[in-house]
């Protein structure tokens, strides 16, 4: 999507040595980086990099059976110059990340995909990216921290099967002819979510929001998807991707059945 130079980033076993290679980005660092961190943290470098949505990442509760968890990172370059990634460190082999490396000019953002995989976690995560540019020299110009609970056991919670982030819902799909469509959500993350719809994604007119307007950490409640009928009757594609959750635009599709 991004026209993408994968870049990769290994770690070795006994040295801890980070090595560049010319194609794939995928992080793959040992247990030891951790130890290393909490003896002696990172400084992080202001140089102008900003992550978007905060720097904290929530994940919510995953079950350790669960497939691999996609979300994505916008960061944006304020530093007045071109910049451009050259390399991401994590805490924990889990975490795979694969960037753009082209620079970007000052004002512009730049997405970075990051892929956690629970299998062997179970337990608290709290895990920290660090982000390397071109406007620094030695420290990251960028720390994100991804949090969140990985449980052991079988399958899904079958009360709450369809996830986007740390929202739980009942279902994915509402019909057309409901002109206020509801479906039961509930927050599984650690932090409130405030969820509406992606105006730049969605078909214009339709608007989504919760009941209460903002869910607290384990809170339910209701998701309200208004559709108005001049748009229903249109003789073109309903579509609806919900803003305010932690997941990439593919995983944010609620479907309009007519």
């Amino acid at each position: 999507m991004f026209g993408r130079r994968w870049f990769g980033l290994a770690v070795a076993v006994v040295l801890g040595v980070v090595l560049p290679t010319e194609s794939r980005a995928q992080i793959r660092i040992i247990s030891q980086e951790a130890l290393k961190e909490a003896a002696t943290p990172t400084q992080i470098e202001s140089v102008g990099v900003e992550i978007e949505g905060g720097s904290t990442i929530d994940l919510g509760v995953l079950q350790e059976s669960d497939s691999p968890r996609e979300f994505s990172i916008v960061w944006k370059n304020n530093s007045g110059r071109k910049a451009a990634i050259t390399r991401i460190r994590s805490g924990c082999g889990c975490l795979v990340a694969n960037y753009d490396s082209k620079p970007i000019a000052s004002g512009k953002t730049g997405a970075i995909d990051l892929t956690f995989n629970p299998k062997g976690r179970s337990g608290g995560v709290r895990y920290n990216i660090y982000l390397y540019t071109t406007l620094a020299d030695t420290n990251p110009s960028a720390v994100v921290e991804v949090v969140g609970r990985v449980e052991s056991g079988d399958g899904h919670n079958p009360l709450w099967p369809h996830t986007m982030g740390t929202l739980q819902l009942r279902t994915r799909e509402v019909k057309a002819n409901d002109r206020v469509a509801k479906i039961a959500v509930r927050n599984g993350g650690s932090t409130p979510l405030v969820i509406t719809h992606d105006a730049r994604l969605s078909t214009r007119g339709i608007v989504a929001r919760t009941e209460p307007r903002v869910l607290q950490p384990g809170q339910e409640g209701n998701l309200l998807v208004e559709l108005p009928t001049e748009i229903v009757e249109r003789n073109e594609p309903l579509m609806l991707h919900l803003g305010g959750v932690n997941a990439p635009p593919r995983e944010r599709k609620i479907e309009i059945r007519k």
